[in-house]
């Protein structure tokens, strides 16, 4: 029986060796060398250069090499099933345009499907394809920098461009997809996706019975819903700008049966819905800005135990809807900023004198009857919340309580568009004003 620590240093020489002797062999597209020749050759640890040019798949990586385009070399699948497999541990492939897969939804026709763990697929364009990238059991593995765009197919028809299943530790890293069906992340634990772009699909993240993954800095903008997270625990969701998610649901993000979910910093803006919660217990919602919805937040009776604090809730049509009298008692209300707050702060503490407990007829109305809706903000809705606040009898119970209210905003590190200006314009513009600025003092 060895002992673990003099294994591992025994092991050192070996690993040096390997990479001592790894051979680099080089593939262009008018040599008679092509991709897969180029891998029967190799051993483990070779590097394959790829020069431009144009191969045909599919392509089967078996050994754990290093697969590296220069001048992006294309990688065409002819509109046939999948266009690359990974099917050994640490391969890296890096630096290819993988086009044209099959557009078949059961046979999960891909751009790359990876079944080893640890491998990393970097700086890659997938176009036409129908699944874009599929971890397949494929552990502690990392996209970074790719652009995948889907086939021009009805939402019903597309594949998810990226999608992860039974790979824990698995990293996505500032990807950019469109045009796809969902980014979906499945069975996975400890994942972490960070600084990606989610567009045009159907969900722009899909998680579901994943536990503790950090979802950070992304930005997920005009899909049917933003993310939807469900059957999970201990999600965390940072920084991420959401807006302009407006499908059927349109929800910025949704919550169905989540335990322990982190929502924090976040700017959840211009969505049918900001936040829709269900089923979901124990959660943190604090430091968000939720603002210009047509509903702030959507919150069902089975949601409970929540607290929701610091967040600026901001000009939504409707700011928060309790779906159930229930809702009113079980999560907890404390310290946001409502841009509809009424009351005042006589000792000047930042909190408001009394609760904010929003009461308003008419929002009560279209909870029943959602036809109603189409009054929002004509002189007649007026009319009916200020004859109810005029004669009491009339008001409907309080949706719910924030018993200290915040009279200023929460200043958040999040920047709305996930762009800085150019101090280069601001100069040139304050060059173009000095001038006026001049004729005024004279």
């Amino acid at each position: 029986m060895f002992k673990a620590p003099i294994f591992f240093l025994a092991m050192i020489p070996v690993i040096f060796l390997q990479e001592a002797f790894a051979e680099t062999i080089t593939v262009t597209a008018s040599h008679p060398l092509n991709i897969a020749s180029a891998l029967e050759t190799a051993k483990d640890g070779d590097v394959i250069v790829v020069k431009p040019g144009v191969y045909h798949g599919p392509l089967v990586v078996n050994k754990s090499v290093k697969l590296i385009g220069e001048g992006m070399p294309v990688i065409d699948g002819e509109n046939r099933g999948t266009v690359v497999r990974l099917e050994a541990p640490e391969v890296l492939f890096k630096g290819f345009k993988v086009i044209n897969s099959g557009d078949i939804l059961g046979n999960d026709d891909a751009g790359l499907v990876a079944k080893a763990p640890r491998c990393r697929i970097e700086e890659c364009v997938f176009e036409n394809v129908l699944f874009g990238v599929y971890l397949k059991r494929s552990p502690e593995s990392t996209l970074k920098k790719n652009v995948f765009k889907g086939k021009t197919l009805d939402v019903a028809r597309r594949g998810d461009l990226l999608r992860i299943w039974f790979s824990d530790g698995a990293v996505l890293e500032d990807n950019k997809t469109t045009g796809g069906r969902d980014a979906v992340l499945w069975f996975s634990r400890n994942l972490r996706v960070t600084g990606n772009e989610f567009t045009g699909g159907r969900y722009g993240l899909h998680f579901m019975y994943c536990r503790d993954a950090m979802v950070e800095k992304n930005r997920l903008i005009r899909n049917s819903v933003g993310a939807y997270l469900m059957y999970s625990s201990g999600l965390k969701l940072r920084e991420n700008f959401i807006s302009e998610n407006r499908g059927p649901s349109g929800f910025g993000i949704g919550f169905k049966d989540m335990d322990g979910a982190l929502v924090e910093r976040n700017v959840i803006v211009n969505n049918r819905v900001g936040l829709f919660v269900d089923s979901s217990t124990q959660g943190s919602c604090r430091e968000n800005l939720v603002a210009y919805n047509d509903i702030g937040l959507q919150i069902f009776p089975t949601a409970r135990s929540n607290r929701f604090e610091q967040n600026n809730v901001v000009d939504n049509t409707e700011q928060v809807i309790l779906d159930g009298q229930s809702a009113y008692t079980v999560n907890d209300w404390t310290g946001n900023f409502w841009s509809d707050y009424r009351g005042f702060d006589a000792d000047r503490d930042g909190v408001g004198d009394v609760p904010h407990r929003p009461v308003k007829f008419f929002e009560r109305l279209t909870d029943r009857s959602h036809a109603l809706k189409i009054f929002f903000g004509s002189p007649s809705v007026h009319a009916i919340d200020f004859a109810a606040a005029t004669f009491p009898v009339f008001q409907p119970s309080p949706k719910f309580s924030d018993e200290r209210p915040l009279m200023d905003s929460v200043r958040l590190p999040v920047r709305a568009g996930g762009k800085t200006a150019s101090w280069l314009w601001i100069l040139i513009s304050a060059a173009l004003l000095s001038p006026l600025l001049v004729l005024f003092r004279l």
